[in-house]
């Protein structure tokens, strides 16, 4: 039986995924700031190739005229310095999830030593 094809969130045939990963909504821990806990997401529970990882989603926002990192940034001000680093390093704004109908752009972290 052969493996359904995987898609890109427009819907085009995809030529890069080889596997999904769908992380449930409630397995999200809420990380973010005080006044906006859910701009910030962890979940803990996966491994690549035996490697302990961590994924981070951040929520993000289209960005206006006060942000210059690209067409999006940080919901939440306390994050806009890692979404900006990111945006700088791939020289790109990011494809997004929508989590409890937020936005999110997502990381994926090896665990510490």
């Amino acid at each position: 039986m052969n493996a359904p094809a995987l898609t890109e969130k427009d819907g085009s045939p995809s030529r890069f995924l080889r596997m999904q990963l769908t992380i449930p909504e409630s397995d999200w821990e809420k990380t973010g700031s005080e006044e906006d806990p859910a701009s910030r997401l962890y979940y803990t529970g996966m491994s690549i190739n035996g490697l302990s990882m961590h994924v981070e989603a951040i929520a993000v926002i289209e960005k206006d005229e006060q942000h210059d990192y690209g067409e999006q940034t940080a919901a939440d001000i306390m994050f806009e310095d890692e979404v900006g680093t990111l945006q700088d390093m791939c020289d790109t704004a990011f494809q997004t999830t929508t989590i409890n109908g937020r936005e999110y752009v997502l990381v994926a972290t090896p665990h510490g030593r």
